[in-house]
């Protein structure tokens, strides 16, 4: 029953791929004299327009016939309108129309002051339901990969099938939700006839002219518009808040101000051992001060998050804002502390449960000119993390000769542990001058006061970061409709450690900074090697050009240099190169090469390593294309957002090692890790077909 279930859901999705992938046409247009309404039915006896306009009348304003199709012409004025077909008697939405509105599925449309109608977002797709529509994306993969080894050869990797079925669904005038269920074999490991359909993600608004209200489970809100983004722009992607997140968000106005509210819950689950923060005395090495010891388990546990933010135009041009956060319930782990009394007496103290939260909020001035093209902004944000620590329980030990002799264990009540008070500060702006040029920079300033509890050290550490980013672009196509564009982008890092930091607390690794969601880091590939020093340069050009336009020959640069200061040499030096051309109007070639060099003698690495990707794909319909490559793709499904992001190399190396993990926990090895992660990539031999059909 299973797999009748899956084909019949594998089935349903092509054939409404292939019904609905040609383009909506439009059912009303504006034609001198007013708009003209048409409706497709050769079957048809008789068709009457009925809408707001004739009060709703079945039988005032008859529609002709002409061939199949029956029209009539009504003068309308601007504003929006609502109407349905009377087709034998029988009310029907306008099919060729993709928008409803109101409680009853009535077919709508907008004419602005000009007289012209004003493209309004699609709210169907489809003849069964005018308050429903339909999305899918079926993805089929073949790879056909050389095993290396003694003994080599081609093996075929199980097929996988990736279906998406996605509902939007306008339940009235102000509810609507949103529902993404998928069938995967790879996920869930088993062949296609014995896979499920399971939900992903979903959420349900209400939209009301005095407040919006959605609903969300592992589905994206919009992220805080501040500068600093304090709710999202998470990890080294900047995927937006809600994946992996089941909460809720309102947005409201009030006397010219916005507020938004989002609350949510991250349900996941962790634990710690209370052994693993156990405490002795050593008779032979009595510290001179206290020692601390924190272990936790680096994933949040049912951690909650409430945030707030307001902002309010002062004027045409100036706009304030705050935002406030609070996160409570991350890390569960135990803390333990070593206090010496005497010369001869210390005190354990040991909290066996601690659960971290932090909290942060600050303020945000904005300064915008569209008739200069200048954007002005800066934002000061403060937050402090702690432990809530469980009671516990405090024993002093009486130092006698080589034994420490416990007394007796007292008691200790809840206490509140600081780990962390952080500052963030940033100016920066925008300018877009005219000819096509575009201009940023920013200057950050970021602060971490790490108390001994969240460090390996015995004493306070006071950690800063400094980034200094600045970026030009062109764009031909905004001054005189030249195909090309390109830019440099300068970011400057400029680190300031305690001497008593450990390797394991740099300011990017998820489990130190303050700022960071756990789970996320901001260590890409290219920065896994810069971890050492005390300053990073990274340059970032790039660039596009369509050189043929028929063809659509179309070549595009990216590139990374990192180096320690400004004018030495690069310790990475990373060059991607994309070209595509459509060989026929139906056949389209794209290649994707990698180019990188390491020069680190920190890690030995002295390598140069080269990979590409060559792929042929063919394409029946806009919305249904095959495609055979050869090499490791770089366009992959970001499992996170379920979308198709230039990732698949970054995953390629993550998967062998050369990651943040490594790099934080065994960077003696990282060189080791990057080197084979590196040469596999080059060495993969890998076939794929891929067919991709949605609508």
């Amino acid at each position: 029953m299973r797999r009748k279930l899956a084909l019949l859901h594998a089935g349903t999705t092509v054939f409404l791929a292939l019904v609905l992938a040609s383009p909506a046409l439009a059912g009303v247009e504006t034609v001198p004299g007013g708009v003209r309404f048409s409706y497709v039915d050769a079957g048809a006896g008789q068709v009457f327009l009925a809408g707001d306009f004739n009060g709703w009348s079945a039988g005032a304003t008859p529609m002709t016939k002409a061939g199949g199709t029956w029209s009539a012409v009504v003068s309308l004025g601007p504003g929006p309108h609502e109407y349905k077909f009377v087709v034998d008697g029988n009310w029907v939405a306008d099919p060729l129309n993709p928008v409803t509105v109101g409680d009853f599925g009535n077919s709508g449309f907008t004419i602005g002051p000009d007289g012209k109608l004003v493209s309004m977002k699609a709210t169907s797709n489809t003849e069964l339901s005018p308050k429903i529509f339909l999305g899918s994306r079926y993805v089929t993969l073949m790879d056909l990969r050389r095993d290396s080894g003694s003994n080599p050869r081609w093996n075929l990797d199980r097929p996988q099938f990736d279906i998406d079925l996605d509902f939007t669904i306008r339940m009235n005038e102000v509810l609507t939700a949103h529902v993404l269920t998928n069938i995967n074999n790879q996920n869930e490991n088993v062949q296609m006839w014995e896979t499920s359909l399971v939900f992903d993600r979903g959420s349900m608004t209400v939209d009301t002219p005095d407040i919006r209200f959605t609903g969300f489970d592992n589905d994206p809100i919009e992220d805080f518009d501040d500068p600093l983004v304090l709710l999202g722009a998470v990890g080294i992607y900047n995927h937006a808040w809600g994946f992996n997140q089941q909460g809720t968000a309102v947005w409201k106005e009030w006397r010219g101000f916005q507020a938004e509210v989002v609350y949510s819950d991250d349900f996941r689950t962790g634990g710690i051992s209370s052994a693993d923060v156990t405490l002795a005395p050593d008779p032979g090495m009595l510290p001179e001060r206290p020692q601390f010891v924190y272990a936790f388990e680096n994933s949040d546990h049912n951690k909650d998050v409430l945030a707030l933010r307001v902002k309010r135009d002062l004027n045409s041009k100036l706009r304030a804002g705050i935002s406030l956060r609070s996160d409570r319930g991350a890390n569960p782990g135990a803390y333990g502390e070593l206090i010496p009394l005497s010369a001869s007496r210390v005190a354990v103290n040991s909290y066996a449960n601690t659960v971290e939260n932090w909290h942060a909020g600050g303020a945000d001035l904005d300064y915008r000119n569209e008739k200069a093209g200048v954007d002005l902004f800066g934002e000061f944000l403060v937050g402090e993390s702690s432990i809530k620590a469980e009671s516990g329980q405090r024993t002093e030990f009486t130092l006698n000769g080589d034994a420490a002799v416990p007394g007796p264990s007292v008691v200790l009540p809840e206490r509140d542990i600081r780990l962390d008070t952080s500052k963030r500060f940033v100016v920066g702006g925008r300018y877009y001058a005219y000819r096509g040029w575009h201009w940023t920079g920013s200057v950050e300033f970021e602060n971490h006061d790490l108390a001994p509890a969240s460090n390996d050290s015995l004493t306070a550490l006071d950690n800063r970061l400094t980034t200094y980013k600045v970026g030009v672009a062109f764009d031909g196509e905004e001054w005189k409709h030249w195909t090309w564009k390109g830019g440099l982008d300068l970011e400057i890092y400029d680190f300031h450690y305690d001497a008593a930091t450990p390797f394991g607390s740099q300011i990017w690794f998820d489990r130190s900074n303050f700022w960071l969601e756990q789970g996320e880091h901001e260590v890409t590939v290219d920065r896994t090697i810069m971890m050492t020093g005390d300053n990073l340069v990274t340059w970032r050009p790039h660039g596009e050009w369509m050189f043929y336009a028929p063809r659509k020959a179309k070549v595009r640069y990216s590139g990374i240099l990192n180096a320690t200061k400004l004018g030495r040499k690069p310790k990475y030096w990373e060059n991607n190169l994309m070209f595509h051309v459509d060989l026929t109007p139906r056949i389209g070639l794209n290649t994707d090469s990698r180019w990188v060099r390491y020069d680190d003698p920190v890690l030995n690495l002295n390598e140069t390593y080269l990979s590409h990707f060559v792929e042929l794909k063919y394409t029946f319909t806009s919305a249904i294309d095959v495609g055979l490559s050869w090499g490791v793709d770089p366009w992959v499904i970001d499992p996170v957002t379920n979308e198709y992001d230039h990732i698949g190399r970054d995953r390629f190396l993550f998967d062998r090692g050369a990651d943040a993990v490594t790099a934080q926990t065994r960077f003696v090895d990282l060189g080791r890790m990057i080197r084979a992660a590196e040469s596999a990539l080059e060495d993969e031999n890998r076939f794929q077909l891929e067919a991709i059909v949605k609508y």
